[in-house]
C-alpha cells in the first residue's frame, strides 16, 4: 500500500511539473508574441506620423511648385527634427506632387521604401493627397504594390 501511495505521490508531482512548465512556456510565447506586435506597432505608427508631418512641412515649404527634376532632391532636404524618421526612409511619386486632385480623387504622393514587419502582416505607409486634404494610410503589401512601382518608376539616385 505505501508503494502505491508513493507511486501516486510521484506520479501526481510530474504532472505537476509539467503542467507548470507547459504554462510557463505559453507565458513566454504571449510575452514575447506581445512584446514583436507592440514593436511592430510602434514602428507603424511612428512611421505614418513622420510622414504627415514631412509631408506638411513639404507642402508649407512648396516643394509642389518645383520642378520635377528638383522635387525629391527638395523632399530628401524638408526638415525632419520633429520626425523619427528621415525623408529617405520614403519613396516619391513625383508626378502625383504636382496635380491638384479633384473632387473625388485621391493621388499616391509617397509610399515608404521598406516594408514593416507586424505581428501578422507585412505592409507600408502610403501618403495620400484629395480635396480635403493629406492624409496616410497602412496598406497591406499586395494592396501597396502597384503604388510600390509607380513610385520605382521615377527613382534615378534610388
Amino acid at each position: 500500500m505505501d508503494d502505491l501511495l508513493n507511486e501516486t505521490r510521484m506520479l501526481r508531482r510530474r504532472v505537476n511539473f509539467w503542467q507548470r512548465t507547459a504554462w510557463l512556456l505559453l507565458g513566454g510565447v504571449v510575452i514575447v508574441g506581445t512584446v514583436i506586435w507592440q514593436r511592430g506597432e510602434l514602428r507603424r505608427r511612428e512611421c505614418a506620423k513622420s510622414l504627415h508631418d514631412l509631408a506638411v512641412n513639404a507642402f508649407q515649404n512648396k516643394i509642389e511648385h518645383q520642378n520635377r527634376t528638383i522635387l525629391e532632391q527638395q523632399w530628401l532636404t524638408t526638415d525632419h527634427s520633429n520626425t523619427t524618421l528621415e525623408p529617405i526612409h520614403y519613396d516619391l511619386i513625383v508626378e502625383n506632387w504636382v496635380i491638384q486632385p479633384k473632387p473625388g480623387e485621391t493621388l499616391p504622393l509617397a509610399v515608404c521604401r521598406e516594408t514593416h514587419f507586424l505581428a501578422f502582416s507585412r505592409g507600408r505607409n502610403v501618403l495620400l493627397r484629395d480635396d480635403k486634404g493629406l492624409r496616410v494610410e497602412w496598406r497591406s503589401e499586395e494592396a501597396a504594390t502597384s503604388i510600390v512601382q509607380l513610385a520605382a518608376r521615377d527613382n534615378v539616385n534610388h
